[in-house]
């Protein structure tokens, strides 16, 4: 369901997987689409939290730079 909320608007994804059947289903959320009312449900679970962001989850490693603001 996120990648395929990503792809209706309009991100780039990537998605990793070395399983076979885990790459058949990335490759099935071009069967279908989201309607309006579920893109806007899967947007409200936004917490505005960024996992790649060094500044907030890499501290340990002396303080790195953060990435976002």
């Amino acid at each position: 369901i996120v990648l395929r909320w990503g792809i209706q608007r309009g991100t780039s994804i990537i998605p990793k997987s070395s399983n076979p059947a885990h790459l058949a289903e990335n490759f099935a959320i071009l069967d279908f689409t989201l309607s309006e009312e579920e893109m806007a449900q899967v947007t409200a679970l936004n917490k505005n939290l960024r996992f790649n962001d060094p500044g907030v989850y890499c501290a340990f490693m002396g303080g790195a730079i953060p990435i976002f603001n």
